[in-house]
């Protein structure tokens, strides 16, 4: 009988964690629900459990990650039948919680059995992934696990060897990404950990080599940080592959580490061995590198202070952003301007606004005013721009031919109103809409 994957998911969007054979209360509220009974193949599945672990379990979540159930159903093995992991903890009377057990269950032709069952000393599953990390059109099995130590997490790599499953690999993380680096087409495994007793942090990339997954390289990152924002896979410009790291440096301020391979092995051009840190990509601001021109290039934030803003950084303070790719040796700048976070849309500025013009924000209309910015005095001068967001509800009651429409996206009216025409920095409406643009 060939288990098809698309059968055995529809069937397992109606299990939940627990059985209903288990006749005491459990603390965690998210069993407190009662699931409706199994059906399809995924009741053989369970049963097969069942028959091996007994009822007075309790079945474990991934808290994170792309597959967020207590079972995964996919091809481990190559030999186009899908086996089944389960993960789960046995209960005791007192209701202690046992370490995790991995449990594989393997079809036979006429029924499921469970055919290995690895016990780990984890409190919780942090996330589960598949990955041909060996290059032979077979996928492995990722398990994170959460430790007891805080933000620590194990991860262990298994391969499917017949009826059992074989560790690979077991190593310490906060983080972890699996994506080509090296360009071999196959999947390697960057490890990212942060050890702030030691203010240190690096990211470790692992790769097949000589059948085995071997340490390729250790790249160092800022490890004065406070802990990691967004990790992003992308490339540089000359189309090398690389991991972009965002942490957080205090409350208001970012960097941007970056990891790709050089020479063979994994580098960070950012990280500065003297000061330990990554002083290049600091920035007074909480905003993530991304693709912001929508170019398939990831570019990353640089911030100043806008004209008439204090220098130290606070909640009021508008920044004038400059968005950098990087070619593996240089930066090139992508745009400039003034960026609204809250509704996804800048306003690019020219060379000439950009130390002769600011911003005045009106957060409560969803409104930026955008005014001359005089040098000597230190005021703000004549206004040249109005941008407003408007609902589609509001914009209805809006009535101006002074008023154009730059945009309508996802319930939303971008709306733009030239305010001056008789200085050296009057727009034409031409030039709004080139300056204007949604990310």
């Amino acid at each position: 009988m060939k288990i098809r994957l698309a059968a055995v998911l529809l069937c397992l969007s109606f299990v939940l964690c627990s059985f209903s054979s288990c006749n005491y209360i459990i603390s965690d509220p998210t069993n407190l629900i009662s699931p409706p009974k199994a059906s399809g193949e995924m009741y053989y599945i369970q049963s097969a459990l069942t028959k091996y672990a007994g009822s007075n379990i309790r079945m474990k979540y991934p808290t994170g990650g792309e597959n967020t159930s207590a079972f995964l159903i996919t091809d481990l093995d190559g030999d186009a039948i899908d086996e089944a992991v389960a993960f789960y903890t046995r209960v005791s009377e007192d209701e202690s919680v046992a370490p995790v057990h991995v449990n594989l269950l393997k079809y036979d032709g006429e029924q499921w059995k469970s055919t290995c069952d690895i016990v780990v000393e984890a409190g919780s599953i942090d996330r589960v992934s598949t990955a041909d990390l060996t290059g032979d059109g077979i996928n492995e099995l990722l398990i994170g696990f959460g430790t007891y130590t805080a933000s620590v997490n194990k991860l262990v790599a298994y391969s499917v060897n017949k009826s059992s499953l074989t560790e690979i690999l077991n190593d310490e993380y906060n983080e972890f990404v699996l994506t080509d680096l090296s360009g071999n087409g196959f999947d390697e495994l960057l490890l990212i950990n942060y050890k702030p007793a030691d203010k240190k942090a690096y990211a470790k990339l692992y790769s097949f080599l000589d059948r085995q997954l071997t340490l390729k390289g250790t790249a160092p990152l800022d490890g004065n940080i406070g802990g990691f924002a967004s990790i992003t896979t992308g490339r540089l410009t000359d189309g090398t592959a690389a991991v972009f790291i965002d942490s957080y440096k205090g409350v208001t301020s970012m960097v941007t580490d970056l990891v790709f391979i050089k020479n063979g092995v994994p580098v960070n051009p950012f990280y500065d061995e003297l000061s330990t840190e990554n002083q290049m990509t600091l920035r007074d601001s909480v905003i993530t590198c991304r693709d912001i021109d929508g170019d398939g290039l990831i570019e990353i934030p640089f911030t100043s202070v806008m004209q008439g803003y204090q220098t130290n950084a606070s909640i009021d303070t508008a920044y004038l952003y400059t968005w950098m790719h990087y070619d593996g040796s240089h930066f090139g700048k992508v745009c400039v301007g003034d960026f609204c976070f809250e509704h996804n849309y800048a306003v690019r500025f020219s060379a000439a606004w950009q130390s002769n013009v600011t911003v005045v924000v009106d957060g409560t209309n969803n409104m930026r005013s955008y005014r001359v910015w005089d040098q000597v005095t230190g005021t703000t001068g004549a206004e040249l721009l109005r941008t407003r967001v408007y609902s589609e509800a509001e914009f209805a009651d809006v009535k101006s031919d002074e008023i154009m429409v730059l945009e309508r996206n996802k319930g939303k009216v971008y709306a733009a109103r030239i305010v001056d025409t008789g200085t050296e920095y009057k727009l034409t409406e031409s030039d709004v809409r080139n300056m204007f643009f949604t990310f």
